[in-house]
């Protein structure tokens, strides 16, 4: 996911820990540099890109598929 507005570490650790927390996520990598979450799934999740952005909405993350 590309995730924009992120500007500190604690945004990334936010964004990481918030990801993590949704079931069916089983590694996440945030970089503040790319402006990006790497995201991999567990082998039976069903989780798309756009779920998991909304995920980040309510913390004023904008994310969206890469």
């Amino acid at each position: 996911l590309n995730v924009t507005c992120m500007t500190c570490e604690m945004c990334v650790d936010t964004v990481t820990q918030t990801l993590k927390g949704v079931k069916g996520v089983k590694n996440v990598n945030v970089s503040l540099e790319k402006k990006a979450a790497d995201i991999e799934l567990e082998n039976d999740s069903d989780l798309d890109s756009v779920t998991l952005a909304k995920e980040l909405e309510g913390y004023k993350f904008k994310a969206k598929p890469k």
